[in-house]
């Protein structure tokens, strides 16, 4: 019986993956929304890091040393108002290589610029769309 159950050309045996599912950083006051983009992230097979601040995400940074400890980071920050924390996360990950998607409460010219200066790759508003946010996710982890 068991001999006919493996010999059987339909079975399919799924191979483990060789390459772990990539790590997205989410770093997010709003737990509600940070909560539902994770879900969704989870959903297309991204191991996701919650942080309740971008604070918590430069302590975070700081403490992996020299590798990249993720291959995306999503951060909520408004750059009208740095805080050294907010600089050194922004910082560190242009010297890890990981690509950044910023969300702020508010978009400008000035904003935009600033955000690129620092390594975005994307910056979206408050009102972003997940489906939006799932290609560029999709995009930087390759």
């Amino acid at each position: 019986m068991i001999s006919a159950f493996i010999s059987n050309p339909q079975l399919r045996i799924r191979k483990p993956d060789a390459r772990p599912a990539p790590c997205v950083v989410i770093a997010q006051d709003d737990g509600a929304a940070r909560q539902r983009l994770a879900a969704v992230l989870r959903q297309d097979g991204y191991t996701i890091v919650e942080l309740s601040s971008v604070a918590r995400l430069g302590y975070f940074l700081m403490a992996s040393g020299s590798q990249p400890p993720a291959n995306a980071v999503i951060a909520e920050l408004d750059l009208a108002d740095h805080t050294v924390s907010d600089l050194l996360a922004c910082l560190h990950l242009r010297e890890c290589h990981m690509p950044l998607i910023l969300l702020s409460a508010r978009v400008d010219r000035r904003l935009v610029e600033q955000a690129y200066r620092l390594g975005a790759v994307a910056i979206l508003g408050p009102a972003y769309d997940l489906e939006v946010m799932r290609g560029i996710v999709r995009n930087v982890t390759g």
